[in-house]
């Protein structure tokens, strides 16, 4: 059994929705949650002049490998309305892989540890 420490997002729309949305998406498709942090708000981060994020950090275990944990990832994503439009821009779901188990990983479409995680609060 694998474990994923997920960072999940939201700055448009139904915040706290969409997040629960995902979290449930997530007890379907990819594992339970077994932690979770509180749900917090932070200020946008990349492209700045947009509405602040609700945050949520949790820890799922999966039978999933780390590409297919991507792969169902973004389709969860594509499900709860994510559009990539623009880079670092609005979105009503984002869901980030920070950590999976002690992996290592550095490929252009996935690296983990998340690249910007220590920029991220």
């Amino acid at each position: 059994m694998n474990s994923a420490y997920l960072l999940l997002g939201s700055n448009e729309g139904d915040r706290l929705g969409w997040l629960q949305s995902a979290k449930e998406s997530i007890n379907n498709s990819i594992g339970n949650i077994t932690a979770a942090s509180s749900i917090y708000e932070t200020a946008a981060w990349g492209l700045e002049e947009q509405p602040s994020f609700y945050n949520q950090v949790i820890l799922t275990t999966t039978l999933l490998e780390p590409r297919e944990l991507l792969h169902v990832v973004n389709q969860i994503e594509l499900e709860n309305g994510r559009q990539r439009v623009l880079k670092w821009g609005q979105r009503t779901l984002d869901i980030d892989i920070l950590f999976f188990n002690e992996q290592v990983i550095s490929e252009p479409d996935l690296r983990i540890p998340h690249p910007f995680m220590e920029q991220r609060r």
